[in-house]
């Protein structure tokens, strides 16, 4: 019975590990990549050129690529972990770290966790770089509401 429960928790691990895995992954990359093509057409199509502040472009190309790197990264180290816990449920192993990847599992959630953040600040890094250009370009800016 015991070890029936083991095969369940194994298959589990790799399934829900994967599904996750796969659709953060997904996001990030989407959001990273999507935002380098989104400064591509706002330069080219809006902009008509660079524009200023530049070192806002600069630091947004940056920050994707730094978060499209951790990605690739993550989904290493995501692997390894996974191997790791199958290994240990394949010995009859019942409990502890090894069951959750060990220490490729933290580095995986690390990594995950720098990806996100870094695709994030990449929008805002955009935005305010499209901002600072867009009222310059002839493009009506709405204000922003102040807060009563």
């Amino acid at each position: 019975m015991k070890s029936e429960s083991l095969k369940e928790h194994r298959k589990w691990l790799a399934d829900t590990g994967y599904q996750v895995s796969r659709d953060f992954d997904k996001a990030a990359m989407t959001i990273s990549s999507g935002g380098i093509l989104v400064s591509f057409a706002l330069i080219e199509k809006v902009l008509h050129g660079v524009g200023k502040h530049t070192i806002l472009l600069e630091l947004a190309w940056g920050l994707f690529a730094s978060s499209l790197l951790s990605t690739f990264i993550s989904l290493f180290t995501s692997q390894v972990a996974m191997a790791t816990a199958a290994e240990a449920v394949d010995k009859g192993i019942k409990d502890g770290d090894k069951l959750t990847g060990g220490k490729w599992g933290d580095v995986t959630v690390i990594f995950n966790f720098i990806a996100g953040l870094l695709a994030i600040l990449g929008v805002v890094s955009l935005m305010l770089f499209a901002g600072s250009n867009l009222k310059q370009a002839g493009v009506p800016v709405p204000p922003i509401p102040k807060g009563n």
